[in-house]
């Protein structure tokens, strides 16, 4: 029988597991942009694949370590571990126990979660994954007081709680139970993970900022100079 411990863990996994869903997924359906706006999304195009290989891989991954801290205590050779895990006396423990690292990164992906979903809220269906025109009006009030570009700043505290996470227990359980991972590997994802994010936020936010400029004038620029970009008081 699980621990006190090991069931909060158990449960923490697995509503990051639907965190991460809610978040990779657009509250509302997606409107058709002008031709104007695709000419001006410089990533259109890589948006959609992306979001849904990360729909598959983050959620389960969370499950998975889930499903591990539930098993944990069952004999190496149960069917059931041996299903999720094939090699299960190599497993790592620390992603089965609370740790400071766990926590840590366990905290940024629920506080970048909950300030994405909290722009979802302000924004509503006005909240797009792709450039459109905002036909409610330009939304300066709620999380968007405090930063420009809400979304992207939980967006970055999730990556970096994921992957902090990855690096450090989900990649090293994984390669223990089933396949072989060299540390370059798990080096190349969190250049790769970081590398793909940052490019992505750099461009969609440069697309943005030039769209609301054409299209709210005068009024997104007296909100631009007064408000942060992404890190709230400092940029």
């Amino acid at each position: 029988m699980p621990t006190l411990p090991t069931l909060t863990l158990i449960l923490t996994y697995t509503v990051s597991s639907y965190l991460a869903l809610r978040c990779l997924q657009p509250p509302a359906p997606e409107p058709e942009p002008s031709d104007n706006d695709k000419s001006k999304d410089r990533v259109a195009t890589v948006i959609d694949p992306l979001f849904l290989l990360l729909k598959l891989i983050i959620p389960l991954s969370f499950l998975y370590l889930a499903l591990l801290a539930l098993l944990h205590d069952d004999p190496p050779s149960s069917p059931w571990m041996t299903a999720v895990c094939p090699s299960p006396t190599n497993a790592p423990t620390e992603p089965l126990t609370w740790t400071p690292s766990t926590a840590t990164s366990l905290l940024l992906f629920y506080i970048g979660a909950w300030t994405r979903l909290a722009a979802y809220r302000a924004l509503g269906v006005d909240f797009t994954f792709h450039l459109a025109k905002p036909t409610e009006g330009l939304v300066t009030d709620g999380v968007y007081r405090y930063v420009q570009h809400p979304s992207y700043t939980g967006g970055l505290l999730m990556v970096v709680g994921y992957v902090r996470l990855a690096m450090e227990e989900f990649v090293p359980t994984l390669a223990a139970c089933c396949l072989v991972f060299h540390a370059w590997g798990r080096v190349g994802l969190l250049l790769l993970a970081t590398g793909v994010f940052l490019g992505i936020t750099y461009f969609r936010v440069q697309d943005e900022e030039r769209m609301l400029k054409r299209d709210f004038g005068v009024e997104w620029e007296r909100w631009h100079r007064r408000t942060a970009r992404l890190i709230p008081f400092v940029w």
